[in-house]
């Protein structure tokens, strides 16, 4: 999930797994919902595989003078910082800050110009999961937990299909339809 912390936007959505993919799926949804030249500071948790999604979609190819094939170069724009939290016993123990694209002074500033912490923080995202798990669980608690009885006259078989009464006649085939 992806928010803008000034105007609490969620522009993208991927639900899934906490893999490479799946930061993938996320940034290039994200990056398809943005202005072409437009490149916004990025601040996330510690998965990794968030860098290398962000920097393969932020950048351009080029090739040098001599070479036989191009080159991606992440953006010089990009701002990337992640805060890792380091856990003890389901307990949160402490928290790292390392910038992995860009400078932390860059982050700063732009972070200060919007009115934020210069401090690196998940609160935001943290916050609206919360939410929509608890919307989510709302929702869960009511929709009947056990199937609506079926119409008179209709069963539901294995495969998956509806069937009239008891027995249903065969359906034809060319064959036995006499079509060939």
């Amino acid at each position: 999930m992806a928010i803008d912390p000034v105007t609490k936007i969620l522009p993208s959505l991927h639900l899934g797994n906490r893999k490479t993919v799946d930061a993938l799926a996320l940034t290039h949804d994200l990056k398809l919902r943005l202005k072409s030249d437009c490149i916004h500071p990025f601040t996330t948790d510690g998965l990794r595989g968030y860098f290398y999604a962000i920097t393969a979609h932020f950048g351009h190819w080029f090739r040098t003078k001599r070479a036989r094939t191009d080159h991606w170069q992440v953006s010089d724009d990009l701002l990337y910082g992640q805060l890792v939290k380091h856990r003890k016993s389901r307990k949160s123990g402490f928290a790292i800050m390392r910038m992995l694209w860009g400078t932390r002074k860059d982050l700063n500033a732009l972070l200060k110009l919007h009115g934020f912490s210069p401090l690196i923080q998940t609160a935001f995202i943290e916050r609206v999961n919360l939410t929509i798990r608890r919307g989510v669980a709302h929702l869960m608690r009511k929709t009947p937990p056990i199937p609506m009885p079926l119409p008179s006259g209709l069963k539901l078989q294995p495969p998956g299909s509806w069937q009239v009464g008891e027995s249903s006649p065969p359906i034809p085939t060319p064959r036995s339809s006499g079509l060939s």
